[in-house]
Formats: C-alpha cells, sequence, structure tokens
C-alpha cells in the first residue's frame, strides 16, 4: 500500500495538489488494483474483517471490498492535499465540513483545563487541524499534535498553515523523541489542546495490551499516565468522509477515573477510550484504515510492556 513516504517525492507536490474529485477518482483506481492485487497475493481479503471482528454479529458477513482500499489511499491523498493543495481552495473546502456536536468541544473548553483530543485513524483527522470554525472555538490555547518521528519538511510545512488558518501556536511533537516530553507537558500545564491517535501503538512508545475487537494487542498508554497526574478533559473526535463531503464529530468529554491504584486506573481507562473507538469503527468499518494491521498483527500477553521505553 501507499505509505507516507510518498508524499515526499518530487511529483508529490504536481500529484497530491489537485481538488478533491481528483483525489476520489485516483483513490478509487488504486484501490481497486490494491484489492485485487492482495486478493490474489497474500490477504485473501474477502474473509478478513469478518475474522478479525467475529465477536460482533454486524461483521460476520462483511467481506472486504476495494473500499477498504480506498480509503486508505484517500487517506493519503486527502493528507498530500492539504500540504499541497491550491491554500484558498483547500481552506474553502474546509469551511464546507460538516461539524456534528460542537456542544461537546464546547463543553470540554469550558472546564477550564487542558484538552486531550483522541482519535483513531477513520478519515483524515488532519482536516480538523485546519477547519476554522473548530480553530475559533479554541481560542488563544496552545495546539499540539503527537506524531512519530517524520520527515521534518513535511511537518514544518503543515505547521504554517495551522497557524496561518488558527492564528494561534501549534506543533507538532515527536512521540520518539524523551526531551519532547516536556513539550507535552508545557501544553498540559498551560491549559493547550493536545491531539494525539489511540488505535495504534508504536514499538517505541509506552503501551500496554488490551482486548481489540478479537485480538489481544498493543495500545498506548502513555498519554494515559499524563492524564491521571494532569487531570485534563479527553475529547473523542473522528473523522470520514461521504460522497466528497467531509465530516467532523465530536463525542462526548469525559475525565479519567482515578484512584490510588495506578496499574488499575491505567487498565480502566484504556478499556474505556478501546470501547470508545470500537464503537465508531463498527460505524464505519470501510474508513478505518488500520484494518490490516489488526489482522496482522498477533496477539500479546496481558502484561505492562514498557520497559525500556519513551514516556510518552
Amino acid at each position: 500500500m501507499l505509505d507516507y513516504r510518498i508524499l515526499d517525492k518530487k511529483y508529490a507536490k504536481y500529484l497530491f495538489s489537485h481538488g478533491f474529485l481528483f483525489q476520489r477518482m485516483i483513490s478509487h483506481l488504486l484501490g481497486l488494483f490494491y484489492f485485487i492485487k492482495g486478493f490474489f497475493a497474500k490477504y485473501h481479503s474477502y474473509r478478513v474483517i469478518s475474522h478479525v471482528l467475529v465477536h460482533n454479529s454486524s461483521f460476520k458477513n462483511l467481506l472486504i471490498s476495494h473500499k477498504n482500499y480506498f480509503y486508505e489511499v484517500l487517506f493519503i491523498f486527502n493528507y498530500g492535499w492539504l500540504l499541497y493543495g491550491n491554500f484558498s481552495k483547500v481552506r474553502r473546502k474546509l469551511l464546507q465540513v460538516q461539524l456534528s456536536n460542537l456542544h461537546h468541544l464546547e463543553s470540554a473548553l469550558a472546564k477550564n483545563k487542558a484538552i486531550i483530543v483522541m482519535t483513531a485513524h477513520i478519515g483524515c483527522f488532519f482536516n480538523a487541524l485546519l477547519n476554522e470554525q473548530i480553530l475559533s472555538y479554541i481560542k488563544d490555547r496552545p495546539i499540539a499534535c503527537l506524531t512519530p518521528k517524520d520527515d521534518q519538511g513535511r511537518k514544518n510545512l503543515l505547521e504554517e498553515k495551522i497557524k496561518y488558518c488558527s492564528q494561534k501556536p501549534f506543533k507538532f511533537i515527536d512521540i520518539q523523541s524523551k526531551n519532547d516530553l516536556l513539550k507535552i507537558v508545557r501544553v498540559l500545564k498551560n491549559n493547550g489542546i493536545l491531539i494525539c491517535t489511540m488505535d495504534y501503538a508504536y514499538p517505541f512508545t509506552r503501551n500496554q495490551a488490551v482486548k481489540f475487537f478479537d485480538k489481544t494487542v498493543d495500545i498506548p498508554v502513555g498519554i494515559i499516565e499524563l492524564g491521571r497526574k494532569f487531570d485534563p478533559a479527553f475529547l473523542p473526535l473522528f473523522t470520514f468522509t461521504n460522497k466528497g463531503q467531509i465530516f467532523l464529530e465530536f463525542c462526548q468529554p469525559f475525565q479519567l477515573d482515578i484512584s490510588n491504584d495506578k496499574e488499575r486506573d491505567i487498565h480502566n481507562n484504556l478499556l474505556k477510550i478501546v470501547n470508545i473507538i470500537e464503537s465508531k469503527i463498527l460505524v464505519l468499518p470501510e474508513q478505518w484504515t488500520m484494518w490490516e494491521s489488526l489482522y496482522y498483527s498477533k496477539s500479546q500477553p496481558i502484561k505492562d510492556k514498557n520497559e525500556n521505553r519513551s514516556q510518552i
């Protein structure tokens, strides 16, 4: 499949600078290609999700189609469009985004504390970072997004666009750098907004194994440990597309359940977060781009595996 590295190629600016209609057309063609390639190679794609999500009756008869590959490709094209597309056209398109449950954002902001916006790899969540209507609610709060180490030039380009739209500080924070832990702490102490994905664990982060659909997989817990210390509001946000229209949906904010038992708190709050993510994936399974990673991952023993890991 395509990955982020294609965004750094010399021809990327031309390839990804076209509009949303072009993105969808090319993504359909590439999605069909990868679907056929996967079916005749090693993936046996028709049965993948019915196996992965077998515990849920609504998935028992669901078959993988080219749509799953289409949305994987569309994610990359959407990200490239944000980077290299005509900025005025990108801004106009994102002003047409359909926003749902803005009162949940207002409720989280009214708590007058830091907010951790948790999301998953459904649609292209970078669209939310450039939506000026959402940014107008945040006012002067600092914003940061947790990402793995990646091409710095690409990050700088997107940072500048987000700063231009929001007129407020924004920073991508490298979760592979222990030094960047201080940046996360600074955002939380200043009642800032911290954005992170919670449906995929990198090998270099603090993780814990938990039941996720029918697998036991590592899920990041560093953000939960920080949450116990700084008591931010957690605000779920998901993005998806439908017939060329982009949708952003906020869910009800919540606080972590905190006691004197750190390990129990981490486990119970992790289950709460996983349940929220699972419920959203079940609504839009074809738009969840991490399904292959889940299917081909090996179940992990349920124990803490945080030795020698980053603090993030």
